[in-house]
């Protein structure tokens, strides 16, 4: 008989054994509540990512779309006859790489309202930076 054995045989017969294998249950028994409480945090986690994902794609589509705005607006200024300066043009400029860029990256994106607004705006910029008469 080894010692291991022999250590065994001493715990079996005291009832120490019976108390050792209740603590072992008492300590798995957390452990499997402990972990499916963790996949009760975990799981609601990925619910509160996706949800916090959808707000901040709805929140970009919205800024797009006052991007979109600004430039169609700018466009109906530069129709009527509103002079711009420089500056003004650079700021829609930006608005209109960053329209431009988010349509690139999201083709699902409805981008047929401004293409035209975008091709004016850029052609009289043209024509306003050779001749030098921004307002």
């Amino acid at each position: 008989m080894t010692i291991g054995q022999l250590v065994l045989a001493i715990l079996a017969s005291s009832g120490v054994a019976s108390v050792f294998i209740k603590i072992l249950d008492r300590i798995w028994t957390k452990k499997d509540k402990k972990a499916t409480g963790n996949d009760a945090v975990i799981s609601r986690l990925d619910r509160i990512e996706t949800t916090l994902d959808n707000h901040i794609r709805e929140d970009r589509e919205q800024d797009i779309r006052l991007a979109r705005r600004e430039v169609l607006r700018f466009n109906d200024e530069i129709r009527r006859g509103v002079e711009h300066t420089e500056e003004s043009y650079d700021d829609i400029l930006e608005c209109i790489d960053a329209y431009e860029r988010y349509c690139a990256q999201n083709p699902g994106f409805e981008n047929n309202k401004a293409v035209m607004a975008i091709a004016n705006i850029k052609r009289v910029y043209q024509e306003r930076l050779v001749k030098n008469d921004f307002l």
